[in-house]
């Protein structure tokens, strides 16, 4: 599997192509989830949902709708 995100510059890794195996490793500062959480990635998924719930829940803010409001 490729590097994913907007540059193509993340490479993907716990929780994604890498097995969760170890589940002593799963919480604290170094485990899976924070770096699962922090890593480029996920922020990026994160806010891609959050955009399209915005626009899925508020139909005139999709720029089809506004161009054709304007037209």
């Amino acid at each position: 599997m490729g590097n994913v995100g907007h540059n193509k510059g993340a490479k993907l890794g716990y929780l994604v192509v890498e097995p969760l195996t170890k589940f002593k490793d799963i919480t604290g500062k170094d485990g899976h989830l924070l770096r699962h959480e922090n890593s480029e990635y996920h922020k990026e998924c994160v806010e891609a949902g959050d955009s399209f719930l915005k626009t899925f829940d508020s139909p005139h803010l999709e720029v089809i709708n506004q161009l054709s409001e304007k037209r």
